[in-house]
Formats: structure tokens, C-alpha cells, sequence
């Protein structure tokens, strides 16, 4: 199954109580992943929003960086996202990510059962 790009079901949603209504494009859910993942979905993050702190259970979340930078918070540890780097949050952590820059961000997010 091939989606495009700017393909896939948008939303604006507020994230785990974060701040601002950010742009979520779900590309795949559990019925395309063989109940593999429960989300693979572009988070577009304008200045100043961000998801709010947070961890799963029984599943860990993936960040791929595709545009712009994004700190991220993942068990008591800062670091910056930029263009190409990726991220894992094991079960259990919790996690966040902000944008603290000036332009929008683009972060490929996957959480898998």
C-alpha cells in the first residue's frame, strides 16, 4: 500500500494534553500494520506547540526527523531532533516533544505493539 506525500487522513488534535492543536497526517494504523503498529503518522509542529509529557504502555514510540528541529525529552534526557535523526522511547518512559524554534517541524512518529 503506497500514501503518498500530503496523502493521508489529517487532523488537528492536542496531544497527550500538550499545547497547541497540532497537524497529525496518519498515514497507517493497526488494520494496514497487521495490528503491528498503533500509529504511523506525520506530526507537523508550528512554534511553540508540542505534545504533552507522557509514556505508553506495552508499546514504544519511534521519532524520525524529516524538517525543521525539535527537542525532545525521553526519560529525564534532553536532546535536539534534526532532519534525519531518530529516536526510540522505550515502554514505560516518558517522553516529549517541543518546538522551541521560530519555524514549523516535521517529525515521522511510529508506536509499535
Amino acid at each position: 500500500m503506497l500514501v503518498k506525500s500530503g496523502e493521508g487522513m489529517k487532523e488537528y488534535c492536542v496531544i497527550q494534553n500538550g499545547v497547541g492543536e497540532i497537524l497529525k497526517v496518519n498515514k497507517f494504523g493497526p488494520d494496514e500494520t497487521a495490528n503491528r503498529c498503533k500509529l504511523v503518522a506525520e506530526l507537523c509542529l508550528e512554534p511553540g506547540q508540542c505534545t504533552g509529557f507522557h509514556a505508553h504502555k506495552d508499546n514504544i514510540e519511534l521519532f524520525y526527523m524529516l524538517e525543521g528541529e525539535l527537542a525532545c525529552i525521553d526519560d529525564g534526557e534532553e536532546f535536539i531532533l534534526k532532519p534525519g535523526d531518530c529516536t526510540s522511547t522505550a515502554n514505560g518512559a516518558k517522553h516529549q516533544i517541543i518546538n522551541r524554534s521560530d519555524k514549523m517541524a516535521k517529525v515521522l512518529a511510529v508506536v509499535i505493539n
